[in-house]
């Protein structure tokens, strides 16, 4: 069977009819499409309504080579040459990663298997996502090269309009924080961490009360047999805005003060249930043990019943 890209896109479907409303689909001359989308794309698109009036406005997506791509919905749907689809829907890529050159003489990408997720503050849209080899767990990461996974925050200061595709940012436009406490750039836009050689971020990640929440899994390479390899996990959480470590306390700073232990087993992503008697988070492990922990507090009041209606 020959290689093919078409298969490359993202697409709207009615629920009701399954008429595909919009599409963003890979096209080699990049005149129907982009010709940048080569990679699959197994990550959830993350829908955002901005302006809370009921409506998308932005979709994010990251795939295989390292790209977040981002679909402007933001405009009433137009079809101009009457063929069924939208066309008036902007799409490009936002952030972009450099593949690292391996020894063999391949290319060594920073995946995105899962969405990334977002906040505003003050308006301006924030994105969080990380990197991981979901296909291949046991990777062990190469000492010799830089192909190590990362955490990335990013800034998207004009998610959709005229504005929305002027720059596709890299991470030369962020700073690393890694080994430091926070992120010591205000004009940049954003900030990543490196991880140890075959650590991976495989979940999608929260953001809540200003910190963004995610877990990590080192694998474990003693023995051949991979059903008996717990590898152990590590709990994130550090300040969306800063990158400064939740954990920082007493003689704990830098990347320790970004994570925790959680023990033996992959991980699942972090639930949070909020309630009017104390927050909880909740994250079950492969070895089959659930992890209760306190997240970071609220500054608003615990949450209380807004609305209830008794029927007779």
């Amino acid at each position: 069977m020959n290689w093919s890209d078409r298969s490359k896109a993202i697409v709207i479907v009615q629920l009701d009819t399954g008429q595909e409303l919009g599409m963003v689909r890979f096209d080699q001359t990049g005149i129907e499409g982009p010709s940048e989308m080569t990679y699959s794309l197994p990550a959830p698109p993350s829908v955002l309504d901005l302006d809370f009036d009921g409506f998308a406005d932005v979709v994010y997506i990251g795939d295989l080579g390292g790209q977040v791509w981002k679909w402007d919905l933001s405009e009433v749907g137009e079809d101009t040459d009457s063929n069924g689809l939208v066309d008036n829907w902007t799409a490009g890529v936002l952030f972009r990663t450099d593949p690292e050159s391996m020894p063999d003489g391949s290319e060594h990408y920073r995946s995105f298997f899962f969405q990334p997720n977002a906040t505003l503050n003050s308006g301006e849209l924030i994105l969080a996502f990380g990197s991981g080899e979901r296909t291949n767990l046991r990777y062990p990461g190469d000492a010799t090269r830089n192909e190590n996974n990362r955490f990335y925050v990013v800034q998207d200061p004009e998610p959709t309009g005229a504005l929305a595709f002027a720059s596709t940012f890299s991470e030369s436009d962020l700073t690393d924080i890694t080994g430091l406490d926070d992120d010591p750039d205000p004009t940049d836009s954003g900030f990543y961490f490196t991880t140890p050689d075959a650590e991976k971020f495989l979940t999608s990640p929260l953001i809540f009360a200003g910190f963004v929440i995610t877990t990590s899994y080192l694998p474990d390479f003693v023995g051949a047999d991979i059903c008996s390899q717990a590898g152990r996990s590590s709990l994130y959480i550090f300040d969306v805005f800063t990158g400064v470590g939740y954990f920082a306390g007493a003689g704990v700073s830098g990347d320790d003060a970004r994570q925790t232990d959680l023990g033996d087993g992959a991980p699942t992503e972090p639930r949070i249930s909020i309630s009017p008697t104390g927050d909880q988070m909740y994250i079950q492990t492969s070895s089959g043990r659930l992890i209760q922990l306190p997240p970071p507090p609220r500054n608003q009041p615990p949450a209380s019943i807004i609305y209830w209606k008794q029927n007779f």
